[in-house]
């Protein structure tokens, strides 16, 4: 989640603002805010597309507005659906496979029991995509997103906390910051934490610790539902890495786990190049072509070698088959081995 100067309080300050309204327009003045603060707008963009002066969207985000609640919730619905219509046709591709589907299933179960869930398999499986798509289908304050980013120190995770709940960027004393994340993380929401691996591989020892005693004590203060996904090695770490002893806590609080295969299944190619129009991946060269990708670079690359393929049957006024693909496949692998070679 980005931020904008132009806002003159934080997540924190709604949470506690609105807490007092009635559920259906609480929800409303939050998602309004999540939402212009994931998008970068200012109060005043918000006050022109709803129709409500700065001062008083000001007082409304506080729980200080004293004018008719039901009639500005009307406006902000209105205009949150025409944003996320409009939004709709420029979100990344994502195709809703049966290994996205299992890690939403897993979600949600963490989601509902107000627990914590997790979700390891290899890199390019699909994991991230499947959970940047679940977060799409929600307000960002309900369900918020944090990537571990390498290498981190403690003071790095949770700046990367309290911009994933909507935080400002300021320095200050690590336990101030906490105590802000905690106050700005309802128990509604679900917390999805990715890239859990990165702290082991990249990290010192006192920060893997740190970062994940962090996901332990959020859940534990906030009560709210949580997923961690990373790679495998993000798990052997936490079940029987060097700190497992430290970290038993957290594993107790891992109710629902989901482990997925070391590459994308078959039925997963198949519904991604359903969505190019193509039928199932046929056995022979087509099927081999695809196993290869898929195994060596991951899905990302299966959907860079599909649009290749796609792209060249438009180039030749053609109906797309996997003949273009493997077509697309070898000119891609041409234009490498040239480079190499210059």
């Amino acid at each position: 989640m980005t931020h904008n100067n132009n806002w003159p309080f934080s997540t924190d300050h709604v949470i506690r603002g609105t807490e007092s309204m009635p559920e259906d327009i609480r929800n409303t003045v939050r998602a309004m805010y999540h939402y212009a603060r994931a998008n970068e707008l200012t109060i005043s963009d918000v006050s022109t597309s709803i129709k409500l002066h700065v001062r008083n969207v000001d007082k409304l985000c506080r729980g200080r507005y004293d004018g008719n609640l039901e009639e500005v919730a009307e406006r902000i619905t209105a205009w949150l659906e025409a944003c996320k219509t409009r939004q709709a046709g420029d979100a990344p591709l994502f195709v809703k496979t049966d290994t996205a589907s299992d890690i939403w299933d897993i979600a949600t179960l963490a989601w509902q029991y107000r627990t914590i869930g997790a979700v390891w398999g290899d890199s390019q499986i699909g994991k991230t995509a499947a959970l940047e798509a679940l977060q799409r289908q929600y307000d960002p304050g309900i369900v918020k997103f944090m990537r571990f980013p390498a290498g981190a120190s403690k003071m790095i995770v949770i700046q990367e906390v309290a911009k994933a709940c909507g935080l400002p960027p300021r320095k200050g004393l690590i336990t101030t910051v906490r105590q802000r994340i905690f106050d700005s993380i309802p128990k509604e929401c679900l917390f999805i934490w990715d890239e859990v691996h990165e702290p082991f591989a990249t990290s010192t020892q006192s920060a893997q610790k740190y970062a994940m005693e962090l996901i332990r004590e959020v859940h534990d203060v906030c009560k709210c539902g949580m997923l961690i996904c990373g790679t495998n090695v993000g798990r052997t770490a936490i079940e029987d890495g060097i700190l497992k002893d430290l970290l038993v806590q957290l594993r107790r609080r891992n109710v629902f786990t989901l482990q997925l295969p070391h590459y994308a299944p078959l039925k997963d190619t198949n519904a991604i190049a359903r969505h190019f129009g193509l039928p199932a991946v046929p056995k022979g060269p087509a099927r081999e072509l695809v196993a290869e990708i898929v195994r060596r670079n991951g899905l990302n690359a299966y959907l860079i070698h599909l649009k290749a393929g796609r792209q060249l049957a438009e180039n030749r006024s053609q109906a797309m088959t996997w003949q273009h693909v493997i077509t697309a496949y070898d000119l891609i692998a041409k234009f490498a081995n040239k480079k190499k070679g210059s």
